[in-house]
This record gives structure tokens, sequence and C-alpha cells, in this order.
């Protein structure tokens, strides 16, 4: 049984990091890793130990959901799948206590593994692209093993959580020498730099001073770790490629001289043409408008797949109520926790990056953040 589980994490994780199923069906349904969690949770379900209070807050969310789709009577398959596919998510924090009570470190060492498997492989296939990418030809798409994967701002703000956890791992369980977590951490501060994700790039930041910039005046590794990372952020950005600055400061200007789209006028457009929609419509307000395509909704007249923000996404979806189950979910889990330092940095790297992406609804960063609750944060199921 401990080799089966092995396997199965390790694909698992190769599954989120990757996003796999969504270029093999065409469809909202997700990725392999929601059936192999479900494997997973089925062999080993005597380790689930789950509260009544834990699988209320769950069945909540699906209620709410379900309520949606049929007030709003958007009950097709294609809804459906959708509203799987979001929900899906929480099985997962169900995967991350299943590992914990488990109580067996090589369960852990294997998520981190996965994780460095996935990175060292996606660097070397991609190498020759990397190296010539600017600020005017961000790579969208690139390849790991024969899987085509989306590199869109999301893919970059989900590693560079992922770095988070699996830092908060090795400090917790020591899976690897300090020396080998800096050199994964600059091999992936690296990739967020040249991703010209600014989601990203806030992230990375609140890690570094987190885990690093506390210990600089005691710790020579750590004052290495930050001269190294400011030299090569220095160089890329005053020597190779001065867009990055832009990409930067066109945030705040509207003024057309930029060489990049300016993403961040349509998104406020958005903002407010979907709040003034739900505040125009009680019942929208409190159940959404269902589990339809975004696309495909009236208050999307800019053509766009998203909110691009998670919290707003899930509102349109299932409203009010649904968005404060999630919110509920999360706020019992901060209750139940031990290391409430832990959750607290997690959650606030989890919020930031739903305020300018859909981060929720974009399953991988979603499906590392429940796993990340289960596995560190020390859920107490005793009720």
């Amino acid at each position: 049984m401990k080799q089966i589980n092995v396997i199965l994490i390790f694909i698992i994780i190769q599954s989120i990091l990757t996003e796999d199923l969504t270029s093999l069906f065409k469809m909202q349904l997700g990725n392999l890793a929601i059936p192999l969690v479900l494997i997973f949770l089925f062999l080993n379900c005597k380790n689930i130990k789950m509260s009544k209070s834990l699988l209320f807050f769950l069945l909540t969310i699906v209620f709410i959901s379900l309520i949606s789709m049929i007030i709003n009577q958007t009950v097709s398959n294609s809804d459906f799948l959708r509203m799987f596919k979001v929900n899906s998510v929480l099985i997962f924090i169900l995967f991350g206590i299943c590992i914990k009570n488990l109580n067996d470190v090589i369960y852990i060492r294997t998520i981190f593994y996965s994780f460095i498997t996935f990175l060292l492989i996606f660097i070397i296939q991609n190498f020759s692209e990397l190296i010539k990418l600017n600020s005017q030809s961000r790579l969208f798409y690139m390849r790991y093993l024969n899987i085509e994967i989306n590199t869109g701002n999301l893919f970059f703000t989900m590693l560079i959580f992922a770095l988070a956890l699996f830092i908060i791992l090795n400090n917790k369980y020591f899976l690897v020498s300090k020396r080998i977590e800096i050199i994964l951490v600059i091999l992936i501060f690296i990739l967020i730099i040249t991703s010209l994700v600014r989601t990203a790039y806030i992230i990375a930041f609140i890690i570094y001073f987190y885990f690093y910039g506390i210990k600089l005046l005691n710790r020579k590794y750590v004052v290495w770790l930050g001269l190294s990372s400011i030299i090569l952020l220095l160089f890329i950005i005053f020597i190779v490629e001065t867009g990055y600055i832009d990409r930067i400061l066109y945030t705040f200007s509207n003024n057309g001289e930029s060489k990049l789209d300016n993403s961040t006028l349509y998104r406020v457009y958005l903002f407010n043409n979907t709040l003034e929609a739900l505040q125009n419509n009680i019942i929208n307000m409190f159940i959404g408008f269902g589990f339809v395509e975004f696309s495909k909704l009236p208050i999307n007249n800019l053509g766009l797949e998203s909110t691009h923000n998670g919290f707003l996404n899930i509102t349109v979806k299932g409203g009010l109520l649904y968005l404060s189950s999630f919110i509920t979910l999360i706020f019992y889990t901060f209750i139940k926790c031990k290391n409430k330092r832990t959750f607290s940095l997690i959650t606030l790297l989890f919020i930031i990056s739903n305020l300018t992406g859909d981060g929720i609804t974009y399953i991988p960063l979603t499906q590392m953040y429940f796993t990340t609750l289960g596995i560190c944060l020390e859920v107490q199921n005793n009720e």
C-alpha cells in the first residue's frame, strides 16, 4: 500500500502542476489530480478523520452551488462540469489531512521530490526558449514532457505559491539541506522574474522576506542568497531588458505610451461592471448567475474569459452565499489549526493571487492551497 500511495502522490503533484486534462478533454473537467485524489482517499479512508463540522462546511458549499444552478436554470452538462471543477478543490483539504494522518515522512518527501522533478525537467526542456525571453515576447505555452502547459499569469503565481509550500515542508520535516533549498529558490525566482507577472513578483517579495529577510543578520547563506538575488534582478532589469520596469510602472499609467498591453484598465472596468450587475439584482447578488460560461454572460461586454478576480468570479457563479461559504470554511480551518502563523502566510498569498486573477477557479492554485491546509496546519478533527 505504501508504494501505491507514493506513486499516487507523485503523479497527483505532477498533475496539479501541469493541469493536464484541460488540454486532453477540452472541457471544464479539471485535471488528473481530481480522480487520483479520490482514489487515494478511497484507499486510505481510515486516515481521513474528518470532523462533523468540516463535513458540514464542505457540503454547504456544494449545496449552495446546486441551488444557484437550479434557480438560474443553468443545468446543462457543461454547467455541471464547471460546478464540479470548482467544488472539486474541496477534496484536497482531505487529501492533505489524510497524508498527515498517515504519519510517514516518505509521503511528504514524495511531494517535495515531485515538485523538484517538475522544476528541473521544465527548465531543461524549455531552456532555449527561456533565455530568449524578453518583455516583448512572453511565452504563454511551454512544454513539459509531451504536455503543452499554459504558462499564463496564474501558472507562475501557482509556481511561486508552491515554493512557499515546499519551504514550509522543508522547515518542518528537514527534507533537504538549506543549500539545496536556496538553489530551488533561486531557480524559481529566475522563472518568476522573466515571467513579467506582477502578482508573482509581490508573492515572491513576501516569501523572500518572510522566510529569509529576518535572518539576514545571523545566517550567512541567507546573506549570500539575498545578494545574489538582488544582483540577478538588477542585471536582468537594467542590462538585459528595461521592459521589466515598464511592465510594473504601466500598471499605474494609461497614457498609451507603453509597449505592453494595459490589462489593468480592462480589469477595473470589468470589476465595476460586474459589481454593478450584482447590485442591480438582489437574487443574483446572493446566488449569482450560475456556472454558465462567463464569456456568455451579459455583464461581460468585453468578451473576456473571466473577471480576473477569484473572489468576484466565485460571487458571479454562486453569489454572496457561495463566497461566504468558502470564507467560512477558511475561517473554521484557521480556528482549528495550531500553526496560525503559517496559516496566515499562505492565506495572505492566496488572497493576493485572487485579487488580480481567478486563483479560486484556476484549480491547480486552489488544489495546492487546500493541500497545504491539510498537511501543514495540523487541523484538529477530534470533534
